[in-house]
């Protein structure tokens, strides 16, 4: 649904940064970064937890989660500038309710999913976090 709305710097971010022309990397590269002094490191990227697994094997906890409810989520994916330009170019057939908002279907489906669980307004919402650094001598 979103995907002709998902521009290039959106995946910059999504990916970690991962693509991001570093300055090494670069037709002319800049020499005031050098690739020496360069570290990248991630914590619980492709939804796995960075922590170790716990004494009965199961995985450990992600660095930053929380509990939070669907409808949380919902307030949050609405801020993202991929489902913003998705509501503008839809606004007209949302206006007439040819079409369901978005973000409306995605809470929907989550909540049907969770329908079965024990309090099942919850769930897990972690986080990826990246730290790119440079050392300064």
């Amino acid at each position: 649904m979103l995907g002709p709305y998902v521009l290039p710097g959106n995946m910059l971010s999504r990916n970690m940064y991962r693509d991001l022309p570093l300055p090494w990397s670069l037709s002319q590269p800049n020499q005031v970064f050098n690739q020496a002094s360069f570290k990248r490191q991630e914590w619980d990227a492709h939804g796995v937890p960075s922590a170790s697994p716990l004494e009965d094997g199961t995985p450990g906890p992600f660095l930053f989660s929380e509990s939070t409810s669907p409808e949380k989520l919902g307030r949050a994916f609405g801020s993202a500038s991929m489902v913003i330009r998705w509501r503008e170019a839809n606004k007209e057939a949302l206006a007439k309710g040819e079409v369901d908002d978005c973000v409306d279907v995605t809470v929907r489906d989550l909540k049907a999913v969770l329908e079965d669980r024990p309090e099942g307004t919850f769930v897990n919402a972690p986080s990826c976090t990246l730290l790119m650094m440079k050392k300064v001598s």
